[in-house]
């Protein structure tokens, strides 16, 4: 197993989103994560699974891409596309992600 440290920063075409851990996501509507554009940020659930981690952060990615690009995805081509990517990385890659760089928000 490959383990790979989840960097604080990603760049996205001419942007930079720090990665942070959000212990206040509204789990009332069922989120487990976010990505602020004005302030350029993604937001993970630090009291998730792991691999949830994993694929919260690939959604809220593709929701980044896509906005940047102007793909125009659907949630459910997101949510699909997070999965599947989850998947590939970690059932053919044997690629094990550490989060232990990844700061709580300030609040």
């Amino acid at each position: 197993m490959v383990k790979i440290k989840v960097p604080q920063k990603i760049k996205i075409a001419t942007h930079e989103y720090r990665v942070e851990f959000n212990p206040l996501i509204r789990h009332e509507e069922n989120l487990t994560g976010s990505a602020n554009h004005l302030r350029q940020r993604i937001q993970v659930d630090p009291l998730i699974a792991p691999s949830q981690k994993l694929v919260t952060l690939l959604h809220e990615v593709n929701h980044v891409i896509s906005d940047v690009y102007s793909c125009k995805l659907g949630e459910d081509e997101i949510d699909k596309m997070a999965q599947g990517f989850a998947e590939l990385l970690a059932d053919n890659f044997n690629l094990q992600f550490d989060w232990s760089d990844i700061k709580e928000l300030s609040l």
